[in-house]
């Protein structure tokens, strides 16, 4: 399990921004990880962002929200949670969740608008700027996708296909989408051992979707096949 949070020194936490800088995420959190869980004081919550964002460039999308709504629910003003909420959903495709997050009223950005450092509500804005304009242009995601899975880039793919599925209600798209999501699990199965299992179970649920929307489609059958 990732925990909740952690206390690192000046240097490990030198070690690990180091390391996330080089997209070298699974070695991050294992330091992190060693360090166990304890988010009683300031020190924890710098170190959050950086332990989500580590899990959801893993795919461990759930773990990360449940790290941030059980902080949360004890620091609603909490805004840098909430940005990095907001960035975990929109990784997901979840657009309209991510923008909740972030959401405005008439005092200006909800979660972030007391005191909150300047460059954290204008990052939000940006954020916020972005899912609107992709929600608006959403059918390009499904061709970004097939872009990125012919150049083997298939975490990217798996991403822009999520994405695609929002506001989809073309039962032939949805099946494509879900059979090209089937496809992006099974080879990222196969990169990363240590996820292998994770990663062929999303590949046959994602294949098993695809058969009920597009039953007898062979492309379909043939995901599920290559999944058990």
């Amino acid at each position: 399990a990732a925990g909740v949070a952690c206390s690192l020194t000046a240097s490990e936490m030198e070690d690990v921004q180091a390391l996330v800088m080089k997209d070298k995420w699974r070695e991050a959190l294992g330091i992190m990880q060693k360090k166990g869980t304890n988010p009683n004081t300031s020190e924890d919550l710098r170190v959050v962002p950086l332990q989500c964002t580590c899990l959801m460039q893993l795919e461990r999308h759930d773990e990360a929200l449940d790290i941030l709504d059980r902080l949360l629910k004890k620091r609603k003003g909490w805004a840098a949670g909430w940005l990095v909420r907001a960035k975990v959903l929109f990784d997901l495709g979840e657009y309209e969740k991510a923008l909740e997050s972030i959401s405005d009223d008439v005092n200006g950005t909800k979660h972030l608008r007391k005191g909150a450092p300047r460059h954290l509500i204008d990052e939000a804005r940006s954020l916020r700027d972005c899912i609107t304009q992709i929600m608006a242009s959403g059918a390009n995601e499904h061709q970004r996708g097939n872009e990125a899975f012919q150049c083997e880039e298939f975490h990217r793919a798996a991403k822009h296909y999520r994405r695609a599925i929002q506001g989809q209600c073309d039962r032939q798209v949805l099946g494509t989408l879900h059979s090209n999501l089937s496809a992006c699990y099974f080879k990222m199965g196969h990169m990363d051992v240590s996820t292998s299992e994770k990663m062929w179970k999303l590949a046959l649920s994602h294949a098993e979707e695809c058969i009920k929307l597009r039953p007898g489609w062979i492309k379909g059958l043939n995901r599920k096949s290559d999944a058990i």
